[in-house]
């Protein structure tokens, strides 16, 4: 008998250490396949105009309006399943996913959306279609971590299994997103604050197994909804031995949800779920700060309970070194344990596209009106439909994730326009005026280049055809070995030419030498000299003037 005991001892032995290493590889593959993922995440920062419009807005102020602005991230978070993977791997480890990130540093409010590499064009076309004039930029990953500075972190996560729903915008009268932002208001300008939620789509097995354990709830049988998925994993990889007897509280509870309540689970499960991870991150250079803003922004989530089903609860970290690590990499570990934690799994939170929207969204000014939020300072409007296809290039127009040419045509009407150009240093100005000087060279067309730097016009020189060297005319007023002619004084035919011609050079020598010494009598002597030599029939210049005082 006592031999029968131990050969059953060491069997369960031998069959626990193979169950606990081969979930030890796949823990590791798992951790593996999730920094490749963060690997690949590119970053875009969406700003907003003031006076953006979607393509729902009626112009109203209402609480419909609220909600239906909120309703169209909706659409955009459906569309986070283009970048599902049909791959083993994928399903076994985890598809690819986003991040959805609220950043407050020196007082503005930024908001990023980390995206797989393959995706960001798509991406960018898709908000830019349904938030008109949204401008949407490629940044490096943002900074979060500053030496020298403490830090509080800690990630949220539901109080009851996911299977219950939390509040959604359809049960506020204004936008819940609002109310979280207000935390960010108490952030100073040395400190850092970012609410950051991986989201990842689940596929319609995971749909069927939500809904499976929403109808044990309102049966009053659920055994959790993690349970459920992972129940083939356990009876593959433990024995029934080893799997606890202690039946779940809830499966001893009768069903007492109301008929609202009943409906609401349902709801839950109506459209796309998702699997995500919320996590706060503050840093500040004073030791009490990071605990108390982090306080207070856990506090806010508090608006999402839903009485009698479920709510949030935030759960600080521990090892703030490794939780800030896994933070700013990104990184979305999922339902399994390590080594170092044998008995807890790593459980994600599970929400309704309802919830996920609920929770961040696209801000709109109508709606949040935080005055720290970045937003776009000028509007971005679409090129007009007939604009030449062939011509100079002068630039790109973006708008609503469509990259558009414009050109300047070539012919006689579009170059004889008025143009003024204007840009900071090195973008691009005197590359758009020699690339005009080139092909009037090569249409053989005339033209003339007054250049008061010199560079242009020596570039220009340099690309100039041999062909054409006879029509070239080169004026370098620097050159006192071959200086030219030039008298102001001759041309005017009429009085009010020679007017004009007079002004302009009273104004000349006027800004050359100051009013103090081309003052107002000198003026007068300047301008009468003049109209006494342009009334000669000789003519004369502007050194005859002093030969008419001396």
């Amino acid at each position: 008998m006592n031999n029968l005991l131990i050969i059953i001892g060491i069997a369960l032995g031998l069959r626990l250490i193979g169950s606990l290493t081969i979930q030890a590889v796949f823990s590791s593959i798992h951790k593996k396949h999730r920094g490749e993922q963060a690997a690949k995440l590119r970053y875009l920062q969406i700003k907003i105009p003031k006076s953006v419009t979607t393509k729902w807005d009626d112009g109203g102020d209402s609480i419909k309006d609220m909600k239906q602005n909120i309703q169209i991230m909706n659409q955009i978070y459906k569309n986070f399943y283009a970048i599902i993977e049909d791959k083993r791997k994928h399903k076994k480890f985890g598809h690819n996913y986003i991040s959805m990130e609220m950043l407050i540093e020196k007082e503005m409010i930024r908001f990023i959306m980390g995206v797989p590499e393959e995706h960001v064009e798509n991406m960018e076309k898709l908000i830019s279609s349904f938030y008109i004039g949204a401008v949407v930029d490629p940044i490096d990953a943002p900074k979060l971590l500053e030496a020298g500075k403490y830090m509080a972190g800690g990630e949220f996560v539901f109080t009851k299994d996911n299977a219950y729903p939390i509040k959604t915008y359809e049960s506020f009268e204004a936008d819940p997103m609002d109310s979280i932002l207000s935390a960010y208001s108490k952030v100073l300008n040395d400190e850092k604050m970012c609410l950051q939620i991986l989201i990842s789509p689940l596929d319609e097995n995971a749909l069927k197994a939500l809904r499976k354990e929403s109808k044990k709830i309102k049966e009053g049988k659920s055994k959790g909804f993690m349970g459920m998925i992972f129940k083939d994993i356990r009876k593959g990889i433990l024995s029934g031995n080893l799997e606890s007897k202690e039946k779940p509280k809830d499966e001893e509870k009768k069903n007492d949800l109301s008929q609202q309540q009943s409906g609401d689970l349902d709801k839950k499960t109506e459209d796309e779920i998702f699997s995500i991870k919320i996590r706060a991150l503050v840093t500040s250079p004073e030791p009490n700060r990071p605990e108390k803003i982090i306080d207070d922004l856990a506090r806010w989530f508090s608006q999402y309970s839903y009485i009698g089903l479920n709510a949030f609860k935030f759960k600080k970290s521990k090892n703030i070194q490794a939780f800030a690590k896994e933070f700013i990499n990104r990184i979305f570990y999922t339902d399994y344990w390590t080594l170092t934690n044998l008995n807890k799994w790593r459980k994600t939170t599970i929400v309704s596209i309802k919830e996920l929207s609920s929770i961040i969204h696209i801000p709109n000014a109508k709606f949040n009106r935080n005055p720290r939020i970045s937003r776009q300072k000028y509007k971005i409007i679409p090129a007009p439909d007939n604009i030449p296809t062939e011509g100079i290039m002068l630039g790109y127009n973006t708008y609503a994730g469509i990259k558009k040419e414009i050109k300047i045509r070539t012919d006689n009407d579009d170059r004889m326009r008025h143009m003024y150009i204007l840009g900071q240093t090195g973008s691009g100005k005197s590359t758009l005026m020699f690339t005009s000087i080139l092909e009037d060279i090569r249409m053989g067309n005339g033209f003339c280049v007054i250049d008061p730097h010199g560079d242009l016009v020596e570039f220009a020189m340099q690309h100039f055809p041999k062909e054409r060297l006879n029509d070239l005319i080169y004026f370098d007023l620097a050159n006192t070995d071959y200086p030219i002619a030039f008298n102001p004084l001759d041309g005017p035919e009429n009085d009010d030419e020679r007017d004009v011609v007079t002004n302009d050079l009273v104004e000349m020598f006027v800004s050359m030498y100051g009013e103090e010494i081309f003052g107002p009598r000198i003026q007068d002597y300047f301008r009468n000299a003049c109209f006494l030599l342009m009334e000669q029939p000789e003519g004369g210049t502007i050194i005859d003037i002093m030969r008419l005082f001396t």
